[in-house]
């Protein structure tokens, strides 16, 4: 029994870790295939520990992933928890 709680905490943690579906030209994104919405994210590191994006950040308004396109119709929350980013 001890064994299968380990196995269990493992897996929690590794799923945590997987804040995103994918990075595009340097932005994160969670992707919803029914309805082929893109949400922008963060990498999934800490995120208070990493500067993601610095400068200026343009999000488009579709991005295309496995030759599927998804429209961006979100921001996450913590996506944007930087310091650097100016616009």
């Amino acid at each position: 029994m001890k064994k299968f709680y380990s196995f269990l905490a493992v897996l929690s943690i590794s799923a945590m870790t997987l804040a995103n579906d994918a990075e595009i030209d340097g932005i994160f994104y969670n992707f919803n295939n029914s309805t082929l919405t893109a949400m922008v994210t963060y990498s999934g590191r800490e995120y208070f520990d990493v500067e993601e994006y610095v400068g200026e950040v343009i999000i488009p308004n579709s991005v295309t992933y496995d030759g599927v396109t998804y429209s961006v119709t979100s921001i996450g929350g913590y996506a944007f928890g930087c310091s650097g980013l100016t616009s």
